[in-house]
């Protein structure tokens, strides 16, 4: 079910994007991106708020939508870290 509407949000992302009338606009409306780690959930002083070591280094997705190049709104998941030891 999530995966389904995930599919037409960018479907439709994409859909927009390449509809727009200014050709030289090089931002786009949808992004998803993947990485590793929590490099985004700190505080305003670069400080991990609370997150474990481990967390540092899982999976991540994020989709998000771009209002402008300097604002953006994302949701994102990350996989638990397991056990390493």
């Amino acid at each position: 079910m999530w995966g389904l509407l995930l599919f037409f949000v960018l479907l439709w992302g994409l859909l927009a994007g390449s509809a727009q009338a200014q050709p030289s606009r090089t931002t786009e409306l949808f992004y998803l991106r993947f990485g590793q780690g929590t490099s985004t959930i700190t505080s305003s002083a670069g400080i991990d708020e609370g997150i474990s070591p481990d967390a540092r280094y899982a999976p991540s997705a994020e989709l998000g939508y771009r209002f402008s190049p300097a604002l953006s709104l994302g949701l994102g998941y990350q996989l638990e870290a397991g056990d390493r030891g």
